[in-house]
């Protein structure tokens, strides 16, 4: 049914259907606002980042293809998150689309990262004679109503990333709108479906890759409600970004990591769950209640039902429906490699973490 819904809908939208409203502001991704026209409904939109092109297969144009690349990888990862948050019930993961739109516009002329990546779109475009290239994919994530990210959020008079720096393990309450305690729901379905696909940056060392918003639950109480908005950073199975591969790799050649001065405290216990590429500190097993860690637990085999479901999920970000136009050539490349190099992998790493969370 999910699958159903999400095919009925598409990922693709038409150019003509957006506008851009406004410059984008935080993250580490280039981009910009947009407003779609029809319902007013406002995104925000990110360019990819340009990946390593020894990677791609297909390829006329390997720059243009690696962005769409990258596009394509946080569009699969998105849709994992959104399904396993239908499957628990827990967490959100706002609507996206894909929509090939001009790099250049108002809200990003200035911005020297468009500036490099048109260079080095067009780089082999202009030696050849060929056209100028001035459209890539871009990746349009729908703004939540009422949405902040986990740096707002506050435990009484401690905010979130103050309490994880002194107790290594996340709040399971946060202050509600009135000032008093409020469940915090989804957060620890969002961490274990992490460690499924790697997003090593799921909360982000500055706690801005994930958020909440407010809403009543079925008895009309408050709660906050985890939002899951960045994938970017996910399918990083291996070191230096994983730090599980890290402990991994320390065990196996502590005197390799001392030759590459790899920290071998990074994970002191491998059920320790990273929540930031550049964060100091992670989530400790240790110092998670039993009803966390049972949670973590049941997560983890609870993510066995998408195998089934995700070779399924690159067809529909293939599926543009004739709206992708140039997007139709790169994404060869993207799906020639996100089988084998993303879902098989990820189907592996399930195992791993069945046995890394039952210890």
């Amino acid at each position: 049914m999910i699958l159903d819904k999400l095919t009925d809908d598409g990922l693709w939208a038409d150019e003509s259907e957006f506008e851009a409203s406004a410059k984008k502001e935080k993250g580490c991704a280039a981009g910009a606002k947009f407003k779609r026209e029809k319902d007013g409904s406002e995104f925000l939109g990110k360019l990819g980042d340009m990946p390593e092109y020894k990677e791609i297969a297909f390829s006329q144009s390997k720059e243009s293809q690696g962005v769409t690349c990258e596009v394509g990888k946080e569009a699969l990862a998105t849709l994992m998150y959104l399904i396993f948050g239908m499957i628990t019930q827990s967490f959100r993961t706002p609507k996206f689309l894909l929509v090939m739109l001009q790099v250049r516009n108002e809200y990003t002329w200035d911005d020297r990262r468009v500036q490099q990546l048109m260079d080095a779109i067009n780089f082999n475009r202009a030696r050849q004679g060929e056209k100028e290239r001035t459209h890539v994919v871009w990746f349009l994530s729908q703004m939540v109503h009422g949405y902040k990210d986990l740096a707002d959020a506050k435990v009484r008079d401690v905010s979130f990333g103050d309490y994880i720096a002194t107790h290594s393990a996340p709040p399971e309450q946060i202050n509600g709108r009135n000032g008093g305690l409020v469940p915090l729901v989804g957060l620890l379905e969002v961490l274990a479906f992490a460690q499924v696909i790697g997003d090593t940056d799921v909360l982000g060392g500055s706690f801005a890759n994930t958020g909440f918003a407010y809403e009543q639950d079925a008895n009309g109480k408050e709660i906050a409600r985890i939002v899951k908005i960045d994938a970017g950073a996910s399918f990083n199975f291996e070191q230096p970004l994983s730090a599980f591969d890290l402990k991994k790799f320390w065990e196996r050649d502590p005197e390799g990591c001392r030759a590459f001065r790899l920290p071998p405290d990074r994970l002191r216990d491998v059920r320790d769950v990273q929540y930031g590429n550049q964060s100091v500190h992670n989530l400790e097993w240790v110092k998670l209640s039993k009803e966390q860690k049972s949670k973590i637990q049941e997560c983890i085999v609870l993510a066995q039902e998408l195998h089934g479901i995700t070779p399924k999920l690159l067809d529909i970000i293939a599926n543009g429906h004739g709206i992708q136009h140039e997007a139709e050539h790169d994404l060869r490349g993207f799906v020639a490699i996100a089988d084998k190099k993303y879902l098989k992998r990820c189907a592996q790493n399930i195992k791993e973490q069945l046995e890394r969370f039952s210890m």
